[in-house]
Order: structure tokens, then C-alpha cells, then sequence
């Protein structure tokens, strides 16, 4: 068996920061949108505004 794993390159700092951002970019994101989903679910069924949303 030929050996095809390759070693990891490290990456720099500024690397590290770019994706941790883009990451907690998405997650707002995603959260933004889901919020909207359970607002709207939420005046339909109630006929009411959501005052808030809890998100873990």
C-alpha cells in the first residue's frame, strides 16, 4: 500500500482569524434567517408579534 497521507501545513494567524470569522459570518446568518422563518410561523399562528427569539 502506497502511503498517501500528507502532513498538514500549518497556517498563519491572519488565516486562522479570516475563517473564524467567515464562520461566525454564516452562523448569523443562518440564525437571521431561521429567526425570520419562526417569526413569520409564530404571527401566523398567534396573530401576534415575537418579541424575541431564544437561539443557543
Amino acid at each position: 500500500m502506497e502511503n498517501t497521507f500528507t502532513p498538514r501545513t500549518p497556517i498563519t494567524r491572519e488565516e486562522a482569524w479570516r475563517r473564524l470569522r467567515e464562520s461566525k459570518r454564516r452562523k448569523q446568518e443562518w440564525v437571521d434567517s431561521i429567526s425570520d422563518e419562526l417569526k413569520a410561523d409564530y404571527k401566523q399562528r398567534t396573530r401576534l408579534e415575537a418579541t424575541h427569539i431564544e437561539v443557543w
